[in-house]
């Protein structure tokens, strides 16, 4: 079986980004103005196949930029 991010990374890649900004677009529209962005998957290294799993070793860097990209963000 092959992951959706694989068989179609542009269909997968715009699902999120506009699933994210309709998210957003609710937030901002009730009144938020701060949010907490988690994303456990991004900060593991991927093996030779691209694939991650619970086992799959932290990329140190990878999770120090994610941490300091959401780290204070404000918008409205």
């Amino acid at each position: 079986m092959v992951p959706d991010s694989v068989a179609d990374p542009v269909g997968y890649y715009r699902s999120n980004v506009t699933k994210s900004l309709e998210f957003v677009d609710h937030l901002l529209r009730n009144g938020c103005t701060r949010m907490i962005f988690s994303s456990s998957a991004s900060i593991y290294r991927t093996g030779t196949d691209f694939t991650v799993d619970k086992q799959s070793p932290i990329d140190p860097q990878r999770a120090g930029c994610e941490l300091l990209s959401f780290s204070g963000v404000r918008w409205g």
